[in-house]
């Protein structure tokens, strides 16, 4: 579960800046856009890895918004509306309940969320520096790739 939630966090970083045209097909390797994806990627992997290092600046302005609405669920999501959550987020919005303060988390920024899910170890444990990121597709300000763990 937690490979998961690394990975969609992974998914919903900031891919902005220059060098990053929108393409339909992998990036080339070694291209400026390639090389910020994986610069960012890196970047990545060293703050989740490294709880004093702060994740919650890599993020976009949508997965901070994710992240607050998980806060909102935490606050206020009755039984039903939990249920309707997908399984992952269901998983973060009760643990946030377990684990945060309410008066805390009334007070949180979606970083603010995914700064303690990274320093709780939700986030990350199992991403290791050695992982790679390869296949990387850009669409716009959005990419992605695919995780090699074990080469």
């Amino acid at each position: 579960m937690r490979s998961m939630l690394a990975l969609l966090t992974a998914a919903t970083l900031t891919m902005s800046g220059p060098g990053l045209a929108a393409t339909a097909a992998p990036a080339p390797e070694g291209s400026p856009a390639d090389a910020a994806v994986l610069d960012l990627a890196a970047r990545w992997a060293r703050a989740v890895a490294d709880p004093g290092r702060d994740a919650g600046a890599l993020v976009s302005e949508a997965s901070s918004a994710y992240y607050e609405r998980l806060a909102e669920a935490a606050l206020h999501a009755d039984a039903t509306r939990l249920e309707s959550l997908h399984p992952t987020d269901q998983l973060q919005v009760l643990f946030l309940r377990e684990t945060v303060d309410v008066s805390d988390l009334r007070s949180w920024s979606g970083r603010d969320v995914l700064r303690h899910a990274v320093e709780q170890g939700w986030i990350g444990q199992d991403l290791r520096l050695s992982d790679e990121l390869r296949e990387v597709l850009i669409e716009g300000d959005r990419a992605r790739g695919r995780l090699y763990k074990f080469g």
